[in-house]
């Protein structure tokens, strides 16, 4: 997994797999904040080459080998960090916090390893 611009024609979309690594049996970790982008409303308008408009997410594409994302596997059943979740919680302020589950929890925990 890499982290790079996703681009179909006229559309570029920054992929972000930090945020998924759960979901493939890997540590879940903090996310990085992704690169600042300037998203222009690209409805009528018809530059004459997208190339050119395109251009940043292209090159960071066409070097997506060096954006490969590595990390550990989870040894801990889902179980997250305390870091993460301090995170997490960050964000969900005035909502109900996710709370870690116990170990007997994450056990019964549907696992597709």
């Amino acid at each position: 997994m890499c982290r790079s611009y996703l681009i179909s024609f006229t559309v570029a979309e920054y992929y972000m797999p930090d945020r998924v690594f759960q979901q493939f049996g890997k540590m879940q970790g903090i996310p990085v904040t992704p690169p600042k982008w300037d998203r222009r409303e690209k409805v009528g308008v018809h530059p004459t080459n997208w190339i050119v408009e395109l251009g940043k997410q292209i090159k960071d594409w066409k070097q997506r080998e060096r954006n490969i994302v590595k990390a550990p596997l989870d040894k801990f059943g889902g179980v997250l960090t305390e870091d993460y979740m301090a995170w997490y919680n960050m964000f969900t302020q005035g909502k109900t916090p996710f709370r870690r589950p116990s170990q007997s929890q994450a056990n019964r925990m549907y696992n597709p390893l």
